[in-house]
């Protein structure tokens, strides 16, 4: 049996003769065996290997309402840290960041708000972008 990278296709010689891909290369009947009828892509080495899709990776929400982003912020250990952060802020700053806390439909992932609060509170993007995650479950 004959495996071809560049289609990744089997062939054998006795059904194609010479008119198969030009980088057909041997294969073991155990190789073929393990491989055949299944989804292959070629290895390293141009051999036939099982392809093995990514793991799914779920987007990051550009936004959540503000009940599930306090329902995460709560489970995360954290809601009391933003209100202490929201009612710590001066100014109009403040002002601004207990309006958007009492009166939002929505938290924005990219918000500035959003930004200076993880930091804040010892977010990183990563652990942001996890609580993001969460809240959409909520």
């Amino acid at each position: 049996m004959l495996y071809s990278p560049s289609t990744s296709g089997f062939y054998s010689r006795d059904i194609h003769g010479d008119a198969m891909p030009i980088d057909a290369i041997e294969i073991s009947d155990d190789l073929y065996r393990a491989t055949a009828g299944q989804s292959v892509v070629p290895d390293a080495n141009g051999l036939p290997s099982l392809y093995v899709p990514p793991p799914y990776v779920a987007p990051v929400p550009v936004a959540v309402s503000m009940r599930q982003a306090r329902l995460a912020l709560l489970t995360a250990g954290k809601l009391a840290d933003v209100k202490t952060a929201i009612d710590a802020l001066p100014g109009d700053e403040g002002e601004a960041a207990r309006i958007e806390w009492e009166f939002a439909a929505n938290v924005e992932r990219d918000s500035p708000i959003v930004a200076m609060l993880a930091q804040v509170v010892g977010l990183d993007a990563d652990a942001l972008d996890a609580l993001f995650l969460d809240a959409a479950t909520r």
